[in-house]
């Protein structure tokens, strides 16, 4: 026989009342200053203290090009002096940033006669260009060789390393950028633009040798698809924005189009000198492509007008994430379920690209971490919130160390490397000087049972724990895949969970509560009962035991209840558990009713 499935939807009022708290916070405006996060907004450009920026603006990502003569001796193969990147590395983390950058071996119209070490131009072939750059033999098997050695010994000192927050492929082309634009090849010895399976060599070369960092390859050449459908995590890299030059083809092809769900588009600003670029183009490319982060450099600012566009433009980037509100019990009992219910907003344009912890914490009296766990809401599956708010439901579970009295209820972004600042939101509530924002105070009462009824309990609220983390988990990365380009929320717009607890009380006859964490929906006034039996009804008990309200399920096929007693006055804030019936089984759920 079909045992009936149950799906129910609640309203959610978002208030206090004798049986909860909830907390909202006061979005930042968009004129106020820019938020500074890492992996999102503008970064330094020109080295590892920044230099080169046009605007004043927060800056937690740093990016420097090196050519490949800066790391390896040009006597001796294989003797490499790091140092330079090391020495860059220490002054962005100096200044609260990570570190990012390019390896490059030609250089045009520059001040680098040869970019790579002389013991690889003299064995490996090559030619100079009309300035008396040198230019490498792309294709020479040495050359080939000793690319790979020198990205090896990238990848074994930078792989792993905390500062690092991407790596740009690099090695081929002019600057490094994977093109050879307008060059009269062939060379004056036969030389030729790379072949395709060379290009793929070095590609693949730094997707080994960089398993553990973000990688990025410009986009728009010869080998972009190559890149894009073997590494599904690669991000994309783009010259050009706020020139008529960064158009549809940039990014509209089928292994682009989403791509900023998963990896970021990161850029720069290209030819001040063109008569095209305007910095009042730069907005609508960094909307229109998901942009995560922008080049603070290389382009003319002329008024304070022009300045201003490009610190707006630069607010545009990334993500924008905000906490709406916090609802909470105002007592909670040691080992057992205890659900944290939070709304959370995106208005920027992509999701994080950073594994951030979002975590509940506990505060004592005495300024001390008393307990924290990880919310199941993940940033980098949060996309914009186009329609409006998504809610994470969390399941804090407190063992019996932590003793019974009054506590402030935190929330902290974290870093998990513990190496950058915590996440700032756009919230306009002070933040803690850790960085953790306060939601409210909270009281811990002592389980009642005895110590074998306590261990049961904390075992068993554990496991709704878990589970709990695990759907959430679930259901972000299912929206993640049908998350429209343009608009769209992550999931429904809010949705609560009513967490079983350990030997609930439930009136006899009412059947047996399945240990399952059930979800609702935010949908209008009433909780509404869909895919169920025909001859489905409703008894709704208070935790007394006292049945207030019967329902049957109406002629048009729905069953639902509108938080009114059988009297026809609404029923008070508090818990009340709802016994779904018919010929085929039974289930209890428990519904939470906020004023």
């Amino acid at each position: 026989m079909r045992r009936p499935v149950f799906h129910g939807i609640i309203f959610l009022i978002l208030s206090l009342s004798a049986h909860g708290i909830v907390t909202t916070f006061t979005a930042l405006p968009f004129s106020a200053p820019e938020i500074g996060n890492p992996m999102r907004g503008l970064y330094g450009w020109g080295g590892g203290t920044g230099g080169g920026s046009i605007v004043d603006a927060p800056m937690l990502d740093r990016y420097r090009r090196f050519t490949w003569n800066e790391l390896e001796s040009g006597s001796t193969p294989g003797a490499y002096d790091f140092r330079v990147i090391d020495d860059a590395i220490t002054a962005a983390s100096n200044a609260g940033a990570c570190f990012n950058f390019r390896v490059r071996c030609y250089v045009p119209s520059g001040s680098v006669p040869c970019g790579v070490p002389a013991y690889v131009s003299n064995a490996s072939g090559g030619f100079k260009d009309i300035d008396g750059i040198y230019v490498p033999d792309w294709n020479n098997a040495y050359f080939l060789e000793r690319a790979d050695r020198l990205i090896e010994a990238l990848g074994a000192r930078y792989n792993s390393h905390p500062y690092i927050s991407f790596i740009d492929i690099g090695i081929y082309g002019m600057w490094g950028e994977w093109h050879m634009s307008g060059f009269p090849y062939p060379g004056p010895h036969g030389e030729q633009r790379i072949t395709s399976n060379n290009a793929y060599r070095i590609i693949d070369t730094y997707a080994r040798c960089f398993s553990n960092v973000r990688l990025v390859f410009r986009v728009n050449n010869d080998y972009t698809r190559y890149a894009m459908e073997k590494y599904p995590r690669m991000g994309c890299r783009a010259d050009s924005v706020a020139n008529p030059g960064f158009d549809s083809e940039r990014t509209r092809t089928p292994w682009m189009t989403d791509r900023w769900k998963r990896a970021p588009f990161i850029c720069e600003t290209w030819s001040p000198d063109d008569p095209g670029t305007s910095v009042y183009l730069a907005a609508e490319d960094i909307t229109n492509y998901h942009i995560a982060m922008l080049g603070n450099g290389n382009l003319d600012l002329r008024t304070t007008a022009d300045t201003n566009e490009f610190i707006r433009a630069g607010k545009l980037l990334g993500h924008r994430f905000e906490a709406v509100s916090a609802a909470f019990p105002s007592v909670i009992t040691q080992c057992t379920a205890t659900s944290i219910s939070s709304l959370w907003k995106n208005s920027g344009v992509t999701p994080a690209y950073i594994p951030w912890a979002v975590k509940w914490r506990l505060r004592t009296s005495f300024d001390a971490i008393a307990f924290e766990c990880t919310s199941a809401l993940d940033l980098t599956r949060l996309m914009p919130t186009v329609t409006g708010p998504v809610c994470i439901n969390d399941c804090m579970v407190l063992p019996s160390t932590v003793p019974p009295g009054t506590y402030t209820l935190e929330l902290i972004i974290a870093d998990p490397a513990l190496v950058r600042k915590p996440l700032t939101l756009a919230v306009a509530d002070t933040r803690s000087s850790d960085g953790s924002y306060r939601i409210g105070s909270i009281t811990v009462a002592a389980f009642p049972g005895t110590a074998a009824e306590r261990s049961s309990s904390y075992a068993f609220a554990s496991g709704v724990s878990a589970s709990n983390s695990a759907y959430f988990a679930s259901l972000q990365e299912n929206a993640l895949e049908q998350h429209p380009a343009a608009a769209g929320p992550l999931f429904d717009t809010g949705a609560v969970h009513a967490f079983p607890e350990y030997k609930p009380h439930i009136p006899a006859g009412a059947g047996a509560f399945e240990h399952a964490v059930a979800l609702y929906r935010l949908r209008g006034a009433a909780v509404t009962f869909m895919n169920i039996p025909e001859d489905t009804g409703a008894d709704v008990y208070s935790l007394s035991g006292c049945c207030i309200a019967k329902r049957e399920k109406t002629p048009d096929g729905t069953l639902a209840w509108d938080f009114t007693a059988d009297s026809g006055r609404r029923v008070t804030a508090g818990v009340y558990l709802c016994r779904l019936r018919s010929a085929s089984g039974s289930k209890v759920i428990k519904i939470m009713v906020l004023e």
